[in-house]
């Protein structure tokens, strides 16, 4: 059977036409079976924790502000281990969302016995009058004896910042970033450390995370949101919550 050249146009076009269509159909039936893999993991049981062998209580020192003292939105250094983070603004009361945070996750875990924050703020201060030069894993150290906890939860807040704008468009988005550490009594020192820097990026700018930005209704967060979700992604490497 033979097509003139105008019906073979007319095929070629089709194909031309329909190609990009199916290219399209494809990539969505991709996404959409992603999305349902990940929510099924998500709706599946959490398989038992293993707690670390000799802790059972655990205190949470109040967060601590580490600021840049020279130039702005440069480089600040954990006072336990370290690391290196980029400074930036640091909101009000930013020390104390992150240590509500951390407590109230932690203790609903039922996983430790956690103690109330006042107590641990009580023995900081203490520790602070009786030693004002005492460094920062020291402190933890008296703290956690002081509580007769097993280890103490100290945590420093490098970056915290407000986005600009409001949910479905920004100016600048929020900005955060944090360290914790585990301090053992029986090692006096760190046996863990878990950390969280980021800055929202819009879904053109960061593809990978296209179901991440889905997860969160598609918006740009507050620094308390994105707070609550950086705590959450630390915590799942906590190692109380280790699998058996």
């Amino acid at each position: 059977m033979r097509f003139s050249n105008v019906e073979m146009g007319r095929m070629d076009i089709n194909k031309r036409c329909i190609s990009p269509f199916i290219k399209l159909m494809v990539i969505l039936a991709s996404l959409t079976m992603m999305g349902c893999t990940q929510l099924r993991a998500a709706k599946s049981p959490q398989p038992a924790v293993e707690k670390i062998p000799g802790i059972n209580t655990i205190a949470i020192i109040p967060f601590q502000t580490i600021l840049q003292e020279t130039k702005k939105g440069g480089g600040v250094s954990c006072p336990i281990c370290g690391n290196l983070f980029r400074s930036g603004e640091i909101i009000p009361n930013a020390e104390k969302r992150l240590t509500q945070l951390f407590y109230q996750r932690l203790n609903a875990l039922k996983v430790y016995t956690v103690l109330p924050i006042d107590q641990a703020e009580g023995a900081v201060s203490k520790a602070l009058y009786d030693d004002l030069k005492t460094s920062h894993l020291k402190m933890a150290v008296q703290v956690g004896k002081e509580l007769n906890a097993d280890a103490v939860l100290v945590g420093f807040v490098f970056r915290y910042r407000e986005r600009e704008g409001y949910a479905y468009s920004v100016n600048r988005p929020a900005s955060l970033a944090f360290e914790v550490h585990l301090i053992s009594l029986k090692e006096d020192n760190s046996i863990w450390e878990g950390s969280f820097d980021e800055t929202q990026k819009s879904l053109s700018e960061n593809v990978l995370k296209l179901y991440a930005f889905l997860k969160i209704g598609s918006k740009w967060l507050t620094a308390d949101e994105l707070a609550e979700q950086g705590v959450e992604e630390v915590l799942k490497k906590f190692p109380g919550l280790r699998r058996k």
